[in-house]
């Protein structure tokens, strides 16, 4: 996968077949705050109607679609059905503007890379299962709901998430027998 930015955009030809149903979405236990290890698992690509937009496509009355970023992440701590931990950031595909969730997302993964290379684009293979010591938090969204969120990442230099653990919290405890 490349992100480019000359591909920001792209026209998609709308399905004459009327949505009947949505997809079922899978019911996760949200991620509390706190301080994690977080192994990025995925970024895959996303396209939605882009409710900042004010313009209507006056033949059908739609929206315009936008296309967008989601980073998949996966804990180290695990949730009370035994299953790790999985928090999504959203992004666009704009980098460049503070405000911009992208430009956070990457000044945070790639901190070395000057700003004019994260502009041109970037490999997200190479992202793909790296580790980054992390920090949840809650952030209202714009339905006004309260939703767990990515407020820091700060890369690690480990290449599995047990050395990132050890990293950052130290080795696990053991239990030795007393040598009496």
């Amino acid at each position: 996968h490349r992100y480019n930015s000359e591909t920001r955009h792209i026209e998609r030809e709308r399905s004459k077949v009327p949505i009947i149903a949505e997809a079922p979405k899978t019911e996760r236990t949200p991620t509390p705050p706190g301080q994690y290890v977080l192994t990025l698992k995925t970024i895959k690509e996303f396209e939605s109607v882009d409710i900042f937009s004010d313009e209507v496509d006056p033949s059908t009355g739609e929206k315009p679609m936008k296309r967008q970023l989601i980073w998949v992440f996966e804990a180290d701590k695990k949730a009370p059905d035994g299953t790790p931990y999985e928090i999504a950031q959203f992004t666009g595909l704009y980098y460049g503007d503070d405000r911009a969730n992208l430009t956070k997302l990457l000044d945070w993964v790639l901190p070395d890379e000057t700003h004019e290379k994260k502009r041109k684009g970037f490999n997200s293979d190479v992202l793909i299962g790296r580790t980054f010591r992390a920090r949840i938090g809650l952030v209202k969204n714009l339905k006004g709901d309260m939703k767990p969120r990515i407020t820091m990442l700060d890369p690690l230099d480990s290449t599995t998430l047990e050395d990132a653990v050890t990293a950052v919290f130290g080795p696990p405890a053991t239990t030795q027998e007393p040598p009496f």
